[in-house]
């Protein structure tokens, strides 16, 4: 476990806990050399073996988009694995419904747009990003109203990620229970994952339900 004023790598230093995942620890944490404050995610060891993280943080780092953080990093320090990104400031959209906010249709509309932007760039990439866990504790708003897809550890490309790594209940689309099932079961899977299962999510994550929008 991390404790705060931590550095690992020389270059990464802890300043607090902020959350737990079903992958992961999350921290904030300052960049020493960069001077400004990042997130540093710890993958947990019951997870490691689950996801290709080396693969998937070389890919990440080359994305370049608005609505995305800037992955700065992967770490590899003993049996411990970190990613480091940018720290996106605002809440995420989990925090609003929790407290029951309501948003202006326009806005709504807005983050739909934006989010369509963000898919299509990952969907269009070589290889492909498949963000496969869209939920609104996975889409931040900024302090400038725009919003920002998080938390990429378990993105698949189709040629680095084999497996289903995110499974949320209600945002998941049905192919990804039917290919959970499979493989609990121990079935061979004929289910196809593709870009539609983000865009299915989409509608689930970004409208909940129809108590979340006022005109």
């Amino acid at each position: 476990m991390l404790q705060s004023g931590d550095i690992i790598s020389g270059m990464y230093q802890v300043i607090r806990e902020i959350g737990t995942g079903g992958m992961g620890v999350i921290y904030i944490g300052y960049h020493l050399h960069l001077q400004k404050q990042i997130v540093i995610k710890k993958i947990k060891e019951t997870c490691v073996d689950r996801v290709n993280v080396r693969g998937e943080a070389d890919i990440l780092k080359q994305l370049r988009h608005t609505y995305l953080p800037q992955v700065y990093d992967f770490l590899e320090v003993g049996n411990d694995v970190y990613t480091v990104m940018d720290y996106i400031p605002g809440e995420n959209l989990q925090y609003y419904i929790d407290h029951n906010y309501t948003f202006p249709e326009e806005t709504i509309l807005l983050w739909m747009r934006e989010l369509c932007e963000v898919l299509d760039y990952l969907h269009t990439r070589k290889p492909r990003i498949l963000h496969s866990d869209i939920k609104p504790a996975n889409i931040m708003v900024t302090p400038e109203g725009d919003i920002c897809l998080i938390d990429f550890n378990i993105s698949l490309d189709g040629s680095v990620t084999q497996e289903v790594q995110g499974l949320s209940r209600r945002y998941a689309s049905p192919e990804q229970f039917r290919c959970a099932m499979d493989k609990m079961y121990g079935r061979k899977s004929s289910e196809t994952l593709d870009e539609r299962m983000d865009i299915y999510s989409l509608g689930g994550g970004l409208l909940p339900n129809d108590e979340r929008v006022s005109a």
